[in-house]
């Protein structure tokens, strides 16, 4: 019995779709250890204003701010930096999208994909885990 070209089609979207989204899920998380070069901004307080942050020209920018309790290291492109707890980072780069990722002790890695524009900061807030209760 012959399917209707729309059911194949969009059944083939759907599964082209899920191949996807399970291969990104399973996309390896580099150790820590291979980011060796010191990340390109500067240590902030944890609490600013944003109107105290210049960007150099061409520039933008992107602020960690860790409020989890323990240090943090971020990585991006070939550098990295620990972001000690209560503190901040703000990451100067040129305009385009990168790929961070976050090491915190006890915790398996992330990565996170932000993109930036020339100009503009964005604002990651790390935020502790709620510890599990039992009950």
């Amino acid at each position: 019995m012959p399917k209707s070209p729309y059911v194949l089609l969009l059944t083939s979207v759907a599964l082209f779709v899920l191949v996807g989204c399970l291969a990104k899920g399973t996309s390896q998380i580099p150790p820590s250890s291979q980011f060796r070069s010191p990340a390109i901004g500067t240590p902030m307080p944890a609490t600013i204003n944003a109107t105290q942050i210049r960007l150099p020209p061409n520039s933008s920018g992107v602020l960690f701010v860790n409020q989890t309790g323990n240090p943090v290291r971020v990585a991006v492109s070939d550098t990295i930096t620990t972001i000690p707890a209560g503190q901040s980072f703000l990451f100067v780069l040129p305009a385009n999208t990168y790929q961070f990722y976050i090491y915190e002790v006890g915790i398996s890695p992330k990565a996170r994909t932000e993109r930036t524009e020339e100009g503009k900061m964005r604002y990651i807030y790390l935020l502790p885990l709620p510890k599990p209760t039992s009950g």
